[in-house]
């Protein structure tokens, strides 16, 4: 028997008409918070989003490299993907690739 963890992702990704290649990748919360600490906020609840993702746009660009999508960056407007192209940016999330590129956590 087989143990693990399973998850759901319809066939069609449903996304606003604004949204980006981040949001489907579910890293957007993350650019967010990092923009805010750039521009001097020293808010705790940032710093937990981040966490030891500070490198969060070469970890997209290395996962999105994996899968093929090298020619993609996290701005990219989400409608100007492919289906299949989306399905994939909407997997990353889940794979071991982004999951485990994850830098040592340093004091700021």
């Amino acid at each position: 028997m087989r143990t693990g963890t399973v998850h759901y992702l319809a066939q069609q990704v449903s996304l606003r008409p604004d949204a980006t290649v981040a949001e489907l990748a579910g890293v957007q919360g993350v650019r967010d918070a990092l923009k805010r600490i750039a521009a001097g906020s020293s808010a705790q609840a940032d710093f937990d989003v981040v966490g030891a993702r500070r490198d969060i746009e070469q970890q997209l660009g290395h996962a999105l490299a994996q899968q093929g999508l090298q020619h993609l960056d996290a701005s990219t407007p989400a409608c100007a993907l492919s289906g299949g192209e989306a399905i994939r940016v909407a997997v990353l999330p889940y794979t071991w690739i982004f999951r485990m590129r994850v830098t040592p956590s340093h004091e700021w």
